[in-house]
């Protein structure tokens, strides 16, 4: 009987002793098996991709850890020297952190993808790590805001900075949806285009992800990220915050919109046109010139936000730097120049991009343009201010 008992503990105890390995070695690995297998994160600057990192690659990288602090994932690329870098979310709004506060952060991959850890904060849904970054698209409304001497207002972003900025009670905004940094920088210095007007500002900024129109645009006429702004995905279309169009109205400003006719997102104003191709001209940015004309001749507005949507278009088609796609930036710099013989002084002019655009290389056709994605051709857009 003894024998017989003696037997059975001893059985028990090799039972508890194998499930114990067993459990220690696939529990990790249970764990991990929720990790979504399409995880990505770029890391990259004001002018390059420095690296993308997958699920394959973070296994590489932390044998088999999942988890590396900050300093050493960066050393990893030789990225040493840097001053502060940003933490782009899917979900959360971007977080600058300067080098000195990264101090044990760690970027862990889990059940929600890659997710960096500072403290006591948590960042889910990493999407990328932006270097050294000054400006952000979130920055405009709150620059617009601060130079018309405008009350009762907040953002997550802060006013701009530049000389000759007092005297403004007038705003023109223009939008050239898809007209990235990149392009801007390198038609502007090759000469291909060119604005006449007096530039005071002239910078880089980081936009809003992901990098879509009714995203990114959210953020410029806000000044918020996504997370507060509502506006996450293609489908949102009603905005949680106040607009420059609301903050305007609030300060006794008649604002206006002109537009195409997507209906990207719910937002209004005193003056509202939703223009259609009337031409056939399979543009309707020439409808577009043709009414912002209309409206500083008539001097109907204060605040006039102005959306040119062929850049964009073409690019999608034909692909950045095509000649189809030069011939439509050229066009459009005509538009844009022509509407600035009709601004005073006392107009700020504001231009930007919602996002840029990179080639689709998992495409057959290689012209074709896309974006939507965390990487710096996408994610890093002009930021100019402007006077008579």
């Amino acid at each position: 009987m003894k024998s017989q008992s003696r037997m059975i503990i001893i059985a028990t105890t090799v039972i508890i002793i194998i499930t114990g390995i067993t459990l220690g070695t696939l529990l990790p690995i249970l764990l991990k098996s929720n990790i979504p297998s399409d995880s990505e994160l770029c890391i990259f600057t004001i002018s390059e991709n420095i690296v993308f990192i997958d699920v394959t690659d973070f296994k590489i990288l932390t044998e088999k850890t999942m988890k590396i602090d900050i300093f050493s994932l960066l050393e990893k690329f030789e990225i040493k020297n840097f001053n502060h870098i940003n933490i782009i979310s899917l979900i959360d709004k971007t977080e600058e952190f300067l080098k000195n506060e990264l101090n044990d952060s760690l970027l862990l991959l889990n059940e929600n993808g890659f997710q960096f850890k500072n403290n006591n904060l948590d960042i889910n849904f990493v999407q990328g790590l932006a270097i050294d970054f000054n400006y952000f698209s979130v920055d405009i409304a709150p620059t617009i805001y601060q130079k018309l001497g405008f009350t009762g207002w907040d953002s997550d972003g802060q006013s701009i900075s530049f000389d000759n900025s007092s005297g403004f009670s007038k705003a023109l905004f223009i939008l050239l949806d898809g007209f990235g940094w990149r392009f801007w920088s390198n038609l502007s210095s090759l000469g291909v285009v060119n604005l006449d007007i007096n530039l005071l500002f002239n910078q880089s900024a980081l936009t809003a992800f992901p990098s879509i129109t009714n995203v990114a645009t959210a953020s410029l006429i806000t000044g918020y990220w996504p997370a507060s702004t509502g506006i996450t995905t293609r489908q949102d279309h009603i905005l949680s915050v106040k607009t420059i169009f609301d903050v305007a109205g609030e300060n006794s400003l008649v604002t206006e919109i002109i537009e195409g006719n997507v209906g990207f997102l719910d937002i209004n104003a005193d003056y509202e046109s939703w223009l259609t191709d009337l031409n056939g001209e399979n543009s309707n940015d020439d409808e577009i010139h043709n009414e912002t004309i209309e409206a500083l001749n008539a001097s109907r507005s204060d605040l006039i936000f102005v959306h040119f949507h062929g850049i964009d278009d073409i690019g999608h088609e034909y692909g950045p730097y095509s000649n189809e796609w030069l011939s439509k930036v050229n066009q459009t710099f005509d538009y844009v120049n022509e509407i600035m013989n009709y601004i005073d002084n006392e107009t700020l002019v504001v231009i930007t991009a919602d996002h840029g655009m990179h080639i689709d290389d998992s495409s057959t056709d290689y012209r074709l343009g896309t974006h939507g994605e965390s990487r710096w051709e996408d994610m890093i857009i002009p930021i100019i201010f402007a006077r008579k």
